[in-house]
């Protein structure tokens, strides 16, 4: 998740009651708090109850939800889903919601116009962030786990198969990508590392690996038998996985 900021307008007036920036931009609450008002009255009048799920607009995804009489509104990279997006908006809902005690509607909170009472939202908006931020961090190791997972299957299927040294038939690809003597690791460990970085080395591995094979082999009937009997097999069973973990493409170049 790549979140740039996060408003909270009054949904009747459009005025804005909190605003919090992390990231690269800074948009005039004013410009924003009448955009995003004529853009609900226009989705409530002319799209009735299909409304406008989010925008996409100069390199950012906007996203709101409108409860309370109040729109909670985030702007964040086009990389991250809506729906993610739009529950976590309603998380941040339920969390203002509680800290300001309000039920039904804001129109009914008895308060001087201030806004400043609402900057100390600030920091349940920073906790809520920050678990967002470790539960991603859990699914890319996740994630990782995985791509180690099938990967190594690759390789030993391929070292089962095929005439080369020691030394590859019982590669480690766990040690090689960690740069470790052993292959240990588990979760935590996982979740510090650099996916971009753990992933390009991985593929780079595999690539290395898949050629030393073909080197070996210097026979392409026999190189595509292996595919087909014990290779297209682990694929055909890890394609979820292979998807999920971006690496499609690559293994399609690489292996098919």
């Amino acid at each position: 998740m790549v979140l740039y900021s996060v408003y909270i307008l009054e949904r009747l007036s459009g005025r804005s009651i909190f605003t919090k920036n992390y990231g690269k931009i800074k948009v005039d609450e004013n410009l924003l708090s009448g955009f995003m008002s004529a853009l609900f009255g226009f989705s409530e009048s002319e799209l009735e109850d299909t409304g406008i799920e989010n925008i996409d607009m100069g390199g950012i995804r906007w996203v709101y939800v409108d409860e309370k009489e109040l729109l909670f509104i985030s702007a964040s990279s086009k990389e991250d889903e809506p729906d993610m997006l739009k529950n976590q908006l309603h998380l941040v809902c339920d969390a203002f919601c509680e800290r300001y005690a309000i039920k039904e509607s804001f129109n009914e909170m008895e308060w001087n116009g201030n806004v400043k009472m609402f900057d100390p939202f600030a920091q349940v908006l920073d906790s809520l962030i920050e678990s967002w931020e470790a539960a991603k961090k859990v699914k890319d190791a996740a994630l990782l786990m995985d791509l180690l997972d099938v990967f190594q299957s690759v390789i030993q299927a391929f070292a089962q198969n095929v005439d080369i040294d020691e030394e590859y038939k019982n590669l480690n690809l766990v040690s090689m990508a960690f740069d470790q003597e052993t292959g240990s690791w588990d979760m935590d460990k996982l979740a510090n590392v650099d996916p971009e970085m753990l992933r390009e080395r991985l593929t780079k591995i595999l690539t290395n690996f898949v050629m030393l094979v073909k080197d070996t082999m210097k026979n392409d009937d026999l190189y595509r038998e292996i595919l087909h009997r014990k290779i297209y097999p682990i694929i055909k069973r890890e394609w979820a996985r292979i998807r999920q973990g971006k690496i499609d493409d690559f293994i399609i170049h690489l292996l098919l």
